[in-house]
């Protein structure tokens, strides 16, 4: 007998959880994404510092950055995050065709 791969999707409820989550809609996947851009602010805080000497502004931008990509990863219920959303909704006007129509009033005359 051959070997076909069947390549089919399962519908899973929206009340079941299919991976490890930290928090509710917070699992690996937004963790890896949040440390990368907390790790991309804090340089950013570390040359302003540098630059400003203060130190309120760039422990501002850290915390408050962190918050952000914590509230933008998390996923609700329905799977779905704030930067999901997003995606879905450059993909959709994307996806969009604009038709030219001319009326040609030909049993009008």
């Amino acid at each position: 007998m051959e070997d076909k791969n069947i390549n089919t999707k399962l519908y899973i409820p929206s009340n079941v959880k299919t991976r490890f989550e930290f928090i509710r809609g917070f699992g690996i996947k937004e963790l890896i994404l949040t440390s990368i851009v907390v790790a991309f602010l804090i340089v950013i805080a570390f040359i302003i510092n540098f630059i400003t000497k203060d130190s309120i502004v760039p422990v501002l931008i850290v915390l408050l950055g962190t918050a952000t990509m914590i509230i933008i990863t998390a996923k609700d219920t329905n799977n779905l995050s704030v930067l999901d959303m997003i995606k879905n909704m450059i993909e959709f006007a994307s996806m969009q065709k604009i038709y030219k129509y001319k009326y040609f009033g030909k049993w009008r005359e």
